[in-house]
């Protein structure tokens, strides 16, 4: 028996790092563990640590196999007892049933869920992000590709609603919840650790649901794809994560009809009428696609640009007009476009939320050009808004956003720009590429008001 089958892992712990050099600090940056749960092991707080940490810190030390074998057997011979019906191992909960069930079939989208199958079970991309405008069904068309994916992952397909989530540091602790971890479990691993070692050798899709608010937190799924090698994630976000290995499947709004006069037949084949039916049916029950009103609804569903979101809002309003009053008042749409699903997120509620939403991920500096633009039509125009536009155009940070701190205001709000016009399209497509018609700047949270306008 050699002198290190006697001595106790606290002590070769210590041993093994002063002798490569390092503070209980960097040896914890090393392992990916907290310099706690290091100093802990070593005052032998924690007497029996969990075999993922040993493995972590038998890497941070660069152990030679003899050494690595005593490191773990000392680990193991510890003589403080596991409470009883715990592993070694961190325990990943059953999640197999956390996705949830969309509340109406998915319409139109048969070529889009055979290419997220494709990607996902193929074997070039862990990492599929569903990309697109605000309402055109992002989130929808990744539950149903996921619960049709589910027999393929058989640790299961979780759910993670990214939505409220304001910080992207809070990310991994939202992810680790719906995984089901408890707190304070592998108390002497980082948070990213811990999920890492929680995940390591399942199989599981992720799906994490808008994630374009949370962009500096891309990174740390790159990292946990990359210490888990059996590990999927779907990501539905209005720009893509821009990770390395990531696939991107761009979102479509739904298809529409020519502008030639179909028969009522031919128009129920196209994906958006379609839509906007069935949800008219569901608020009036005695509503149905005829030769009197195939008209109005393929002009309704073309003004609307086949946006899923914006068909439903409007759908729900033949309760009260009919398909011709309803195409008149399309006139003034994001007035019109409210009363969304109580259940739903409030900032899928109205198309005035949803434009919100998006406008709110530009920086200050791409509102302020967004809005001072002339060349854009999709500019706000109101007065107060293109006073804000240009006094923060003009001030110092957005000069120093627009990339040179010597570009003249005039690059920047001339109506002849080139330039202008190139950034102003820029803003526009991160927005979203909504329709603005009606819209007059951010909402206020103020009173709630009745938008609907009297019928008349």
């Amino acid at each position: 028996m050699t002198q290190a089958d006697t001595l106790s892992f606290a002590t070769l712990l210590r041993r093994h790092r002063l002798a490569a050099a390092l503070s209980q600090e960097a040896l914890a940056e090393r392992a990916g563990l907290s310099e706690r749960g290091v100093s802990n092991l070593e005052r032998e707080v924690r007497h029996r640590p969990r075999l993922t940490t040993v493995a972590l810190l038998a890497d941070a030390l660069n152990l030679s196999p003899d050494d690595r074998a005593a490191f773990v057997a000392a680990a193991r011979s510890a003589r403080e007892p596991l409470p009883a019906g715990s592993d070694e191992e961190t325990v990943l909960p059953d999640v197999s049933s956390s996705l949830p069930t969309p509340p109406m079939p998915l319409i139109g989208r048969a070529a889009e869920l055979a290419a997220v199958r494709d990607t996902l079970l193929g074997d070039e991309a862990r990492l599929l992000t569903l990309t697109g405008p605000g309402g055109v069904g992002k989130t929808h068309l990744a539950l149903t590709a996921a619960a049709e994916a589910r027999p393929h992952y058989p640790d299961g397909v979780v759910f993670v609603a990214l939505a409220p989530v304001s910080l992207p540091a809070l990310v991994v602790s939202t992810i680790a919840r719906a995984l089901g971890l408890r707190e304070g479990e592998g108390g002497e691993l980082s948070p990213d650790a811990r999920l890492a070692a929680a995940l390591r050798d399942r199989r599981l899709l992720l799906v994490l649901d808008n994630f374009e608010h949370l962009a500096p937190a891309a990174s740390l799924v790159a990292a946990l794809l990359a210490a888990c090698p059996r590990l999927a994630v779907l990501a539905t976000s209005r720009a893509a994560l821009r990770v390395r290995g990531e696939h991107e499947l761009p979102v479509a709004p739904l298809a529409l009809p020519p502008d030639e006069r179909l028969p009522p037949e031919a128009l129920a084949r196209y994906a958006a009428v379609d839509l906007f039916v069935r949800r008219a049916a569901a608020v009036r029950p005695d509503f149905a696609l005829d030769a009197a009103n195939a008209p109005e609804v393929a002009a309704i569903c073309r003004r609307l640009d086949g946006l899923p979101l914006a068909l439903e809002l409007a759908a729900a309003r033949l309760k009260l007009f009919s398909p011709r009053t309803l195409l008149f008042r399309m006139e003034r749409r994001l007035p019109l476009l409210t009363g969304g699903a109580r259940d739903l997120p409030e900032r899928q509620q109205t198309m005035r939320a949803a434009i919100d939403w998006s406008y709110s991920l530009l920086h200050i500096g791409e509102k302020a050009l967004f809005a001072a633009s002339p060349s854009s039509r999709t500019a706000p125009r109101s007065r107060p808004s293109r006073q804000y536009a240009s006094s923060k155009v003009r001030n110092s940070r957005a000069t120093r956003w627009s990339g040179s701190p010597r570009s003249s205001t005039r690059a920047c709000c001339g109506s002849a720009s080139r330039r202008t016009t190139r950034r102003a399209s820029a803003c526009w497509k991160r927005s979203g590429n909504m329709d603005w018609s009606g819209w007059r700047g951010p909402a206020r949270r103020s009173a709630p008001t009745n938008d609907t306008p009297p019928i008349t």
